[in-house]
């Protein structure tokens, strides 16, 4: 995401000290067995009771059975209260490596709230540029080979002048979604959600990226949405003063190489002082003709 995003931002929260505003900070590390970690910091803005601004900042990197990519997400949203039980949010998301593959995204949500129920409809475009240069896998690399529609210039034997992307490789996706929320007494809550993506080429093609490949069988790489479809269900329970435990179940089907992948989730939420609460977390990942991955994450907010 450029920085004129960031500029429009600094505006808007300028814009926004007319209003009674509260800051919200969050800070949050995660680590996997699999020789990946990611930190993400979040920043948002109440404009008062009718809505609020956030920007976030993520950084990510995976070493995949010896596939090293690093990539960084900048995302620019809002939320809007329409009335006291519909509201409306919106964000844009820059996912990936300068030079090599980005994803830009737009997304809506509307969302709706009852005494016993809650419904969030989501709708989506995605942009994803596997850029000219990149490396990509040799044409004679036997059946691992880059897909047909990919032009390859090929290079020298060494890994650092070796085949390269001819020229940038554009995918357009687009995603709709739902959710539902129960509220079934003060303290517990079920959540479930499905999501469909659509493409107008062959996510397929993106295997011509040696990393991407190897990726795409990781819980990272499904979790930047290059997939065709996924659900979770969660269970939350309130324990009281702020204290939350959750299970996050979830099943995503990657559209690089059409595998499957569950993930088991369970955080808590503990309140550490007036205005600091800790969130810990701890999962597994499991994709089809792989091994399970194991993950810990902690993250911290903060209400100034």
């Amino acid at each position: 995401m450029n920085r004129s995003v960031f500029i429009v931002c600094a505006l808007l929260l300028a814009q926004a000290a007319t209003a009674e505003a509260l800051w919200t900070a969050e800070s949050e590390l995660r680590a996997s067995d699999a020789d990946s970690y990611s930190w993400l910091l979040s920043v948002d803005r109440s404009l008062g009771e009718r809505g609020l601004i956030y920007v976030t900042v993520r950084e990510s990197q995976v070493d995949a059975e010896g596939a090293d990519l690093d990539t960084g997400s900048r995302v620019l949203g809002g939320m809007y209260r329409l009335n006291e039980t519909w509201r409306l949010s919106a964000h844009a998301e820059r996912w990936g490596r300068r030079g090599d593959i980005r994803a830009d995204r737009l997304s809506s949500t509307l969302s709706g709230n009852g005494e016993q129920f809650g419904l969030s409809l989501i709708a989506g475009m995605r942009w994803i540029t596997l850029s000219a240069g990149a490396p990509a896998r040799s044409p004679g690399n036997g059946d691992n080979g880059p897909p047909f529609g990919i032009p390859v210039d090929p290079g020298d034997d060494d890994e650092e002048n070796g085949d390269r992307v001819a020229e940038d490789f554009d995918l357009k996706a687009r995603q709709l979604g739902i959710r539902g929320r129960w509220f079934l007494d003060d303290q517990w809550t079920l959540v479930a959600g499905l999501n469909w993506d659509s493409y107008d080429r062959n996510p397929g093609d993106l295997a011509a990226r040696e990393a991407i490949e190897q990726l795409s069988s990781s819980a990272v790489t499904l979790a930047q949405s290059f997939r065709d479809r996924g659900l979770f269900f969660e269970v939350r329970h309130d324990f009281g003063e702020f204290r939350e435990l959750s299970v996050y179940l979830a099943r995503d089907r990657s559209a690089v190489d059409g595998r499957r992948a569950d993930t088991l989730a369970l955080s808590w939420i503990q309140p550490m002082a007036d205005a600091w609460d800790v969130r810990l977390e701890v999962g597994r990942t499991r994709t089809e003709d792989f091994d399970p991955t194991h993950f810990v994450g902690v993250g911290l907010t903060w209400y100034p």
